[in-house]
């Protein structure tokens, strides 16, 4: 792993205020998982000075309430008055529904104090990491912004950059936009436009923008990787698509329904964020990572972890992950939609150098969409979903027999007895720690071997030659006797 190569950017310089003070850490995962911070001085931060540092620059920082939800999560509001745009001039932004006076859609208990329900009335947002905080363009208040707080010399400031300095040459599909970039204190602000979260909800009706999501998210895992970076957490809770709904956050008990037009008209755009946890590697053939890190991101984990293995390749779980995720919204539906099965099998193949890469998987979607349009007019029809592990289910079940003969080399073959018999042992935590120290010393042994068979080679090129050997019938005579008698 090596450092990332920052770039310098020509900003605004860093500001000389001594009142404007950074009072919290940002290393919050150093040697967790869990990240441990306090909310409240990260918000005391973004209700400070830096208010008037950001509006010098253009930007109305949201107003924060002074309580926090049930979920520990603070709520912010729009501070300017929102005018309406049934779609925004720059695809960049979000489209954002109009605001309905007296709408409340999120109950955070009783006793709460009367700035609450000073923002349920508009688009708010929440935020239970104090990392970010959510803006308004001043010239131009429908244009709403997060604006996050980044590590200087991290990996995340680095994506971030190279999404930024590509987007001026070409559109980076499947990530975030950067807007702008500020140094600060030692850190960057980065300036991104406001999404909505919750990509599934509701559930999507046609088929045409449900493989576009699929696509968009393929394209921007393709984008890291062509740049060996790993992203190791882009769960769905770190995917937005580019629709605010009427009352800014989306409750799970509240879908924002006035998503679906903009879905089926194909305006829609998702995007990974958040690279917090970030990994750049020069090489991702020998990008290996301990087996100890691989539950960072994967909230619906795949098997590649559970027959004992000691570490794992960051990049292949990075497909699996996202793989993982859409299966469990979308496999039960490959008997209408069976260009999904060869897709997911790829992406979920459990002999993992047989696993298709991100850009591998793109090129799959986008050739099987080619070559099946009119799935994309047809509606996905709405089907229970079973309880069914990820690894179990049978994707080709029910598939037109033409289809599976066509692409049913793509079909991943059942899993082995031996790994099966592994994944069992391995379920009771001392017989794990003994498959994993016999798999390092396994590895050890090999890595010695062929430590060996590199120093003979060397040996054997640059010892100095060996005399040539006489042939057998020569060996075997008596030298003669030039004696003279």
């Amino acid at each position: 792993m090596v450092p990332p190569q920052t770039t310098t950017l020509r900003m605004d310089a860093t500001p000389s205020d001594e009142n404007l003070i950074i009072p919290f850490s940002l290393d919050e995962y150093e040697d967790r998982l869990v990240p441990e911070f306090r909310l409240e001085d990260r918000l005391a931060f973004w209700d400070g000075p830096i208010r008037a540092f950001l509006r010098e620059r253009g930007y109305a920082l949201y107003n924060i309430c002074s309580v926090l939800d049930a979920a520990d999560c603070s709520l912010m509001y729009p501070a300017l008055d929102t005018p309406h745009r049934s779609a925004p001039d720059d695809d960049r932004y979000a489209f954002m529904d109009p605001v309905e006076p007296g709408h409340v859609s999120y109950d955070v208990g009783e006793g709460l104090e009367k700035s609450y329900f000073d923002c349920v009335d508009k688009p708010y947002a929440r935020e239970n990491r104090g990392r970010a905080a959510y803006a308004q363009s001043i010239d131009r208040p429908d244009r709403h912004v997060a604006i996050k707080l980044v590590r200087s010399e991290s990996v995340e400031i680095h994506t971030l950059k190279l999404i930024y300095e590509t987007s001026k040459r070409e559109p980076v599909r499947g990530l975030i936009p950067v807007l702008e970039i500020v140094p600060f204190r030692g850190h960057w602000l980065v300036v991104m436009p406001r999404w909505g979260e919750r990509i599934m909800s509701p559930f999507p009706t046609l088929v045409g923008p449900t493989l576009s999501l699929v696509e968009d998210l393929l394209a921007g895992l393709a984008f890291l990787h062509s740049h060996n970076i790993v992203h190791r957490d882009h769960a769905y809770k770190n995917i937005l698509v580019n629709h605010i709904p009427v009352h800014g956050h989306e409750e799970i008990y509240d879908p924002p329904l006035t998503r679906e037009p903009f879905r089926n008209s194909g305006v829609l755009q998702h995007a990974i964020f958040d690279f917090d946890v970030a990994l750049i590697y020069p090489d991702r053939k020998s990008a290996r990572l301990p087996y100890t890190l691989f539950w960072l991101g994967a909230y619906k984990p795949t098997d590649e972890i559970f027959q004992g293995e000691y570490d794992y390749d960051p990049f292949a779980a990075d497909v699996s992950i996202l793989g993982g995720d859409l299966c469990s919204d979308l496999q039960y539906h490959t008997p209408y939609v069976p260009i999904l099965a060869p897709l997911f099998d790829g992406m979920l193949h459990w002999h993992v150098p047989s696993r298709l890469t991100a850009s591998q998987a793109l090129d799959l979607l986008r050739s099987l969409r080619a070559e099946y349009p009119n799935l994309d007019k047809q509606p996905l029809s709405a089907i229970k979903r079973q309880s069914v592990p990820v690894s179990k289910y049978d994707r080709w079940a029910g598939l037109p027999d033409d289809f599976v003969k066509r692409w049913g080399h793509l079909r991943t073959p059942p899993v082995p007895w031996t790994r099966l018999f592994l994944r069992r042992i391995c379920e009771y935590e001392f017989l794990e720690s003994c498959v994993r120290l016999l798999r390092r010393v396994i590895s050890f042994i090999t890595a010695m071997d062929y430590v060996g068979n590199v120093f003979n080679a060397l040996l054997l090129r640059f010892a100095p030659p060996k005399p040539p050997s006489l042939p057998m019938e020569m060996q075997s005579r008596p030298e003669p006797n030039h004696k003279r008698r």
